[in-house]
């Protein structure tokens, strides 16, 4: 579903206003907030669940888990960066839907745990 409608809201942002000046600032601002938003889920889980606290664990877990493709790559995630502030940027050009498809075959979830 995310595949298939991934431009819908940036092209009704680009026949509303489309000014890249816009569209920079507000990514920015979503950037920090998203952030800021992600370290207090992170404090606040850490705080209240002991489980999950690995004193072992590192960054260099975190960008290894990111290799392994269970979580997100940290280069992945700061190469999109400059494709996304390109002026030229469509969402188009991000994601497959081939491989959407070829996941959702193989999802569990998807497949109601079959």
């Amino acid at each position: 579903e995310e595949v298939e409608h991934r431009s819908v809201a940036f092209e009704l942002f680009m026949h509303l206003d489309g000014g890249y000046r816009r569209r920079a600032r507000t990514w920015a601002l979503a950037f920090g907030a998203l952030v800021f938003l992600w370290q207090r889920g992170v404090r606040f889980f850490l705080e209240n669940d002991p489980s999950l606290l690995d004193p072992k664990a590192s960054w260099a877990d975190f960008y290894r888990r990111g290799r392994e493709g269970v979580l997100p790559a940290t280069p992945d995630v700061l190469r999109s960066i400059p494709r996304y502030l390109s002026r030229a940027y469509h969402p188009s050009q991000e994601g497959d839907t081939a491989q959407a498809v070829a996941y959702l075959a193989a999802s569990p979830g998807a497949n109601g745990g079959r």
